[in-house]
């Protein structure tokens, strides 16, 4: 796939783990401009009894959006669901079965994995567990922090 430019997205979440919380979730679209310098797009939000699954999705796809032409996009996350889907190639998967699993159950969170899908087609999209190589994890976290203290 032909693109027209490259680009990293940062997530972060303030949940972990499949518990059901309030919590907040960041992305940070960093731009590689051809001179290899940087510009950056941001977003953070707060959701109800949500996962952290549910939470990277989110941002994700208000990450896909934010995409106004085609893309090179590597997404960096730390949680292991979103990339196990990707590496493993489940998503295709889900969306030749209807968005249900092996056994026949409809996805959590399926609108989220079908619009995220169809954002994915627009872009060539691969995935990176963030680990320590968030440059942006502390600045996203203190803004999921304002953002839950608002909440």
């Amino acid at each position: 796939m032909e693109t027209e430019c490259r680009v990293n997205i940062y997530i972060t979440t303030s949940i972990r783990g499949p518990a059901r919380k309030n919590g907040g979730y960041g992305y940070v679209i960093e731009f590689i401009k051809k001179d290899g310098s940087p510009i950056t797009r941001s977003g953070v939000g707060y959701e109800i009894k949500a996962t952290e699954n549910k939470l990277v999705l989110i941002a994700l796809k208000a990450a896909l959006k934010r995409l106004t032409k085609r893309c090179s996009a590597l997404v960096f996350t730390k949680c292991e669901y979103v990339l196990s889907s990707y590496k493993n190639e489940w998503i295709f998967e889900w969306k030749k079965n209807d968005w249900t699993n092996a056994r026949g159950v409809k996805l959590s969170n399926w609108e989220l994995w079908r619009d995220i899908s169809e954002l994915s087609t627009l872009h060539d999209i691969s995935f990176a567990s963030s680990g320590t190589a968030n440059p942006y994890e502390m600045w996203i976290s203190d803004s999921i922090r304002k953002v839950e203290h608002e909440n």
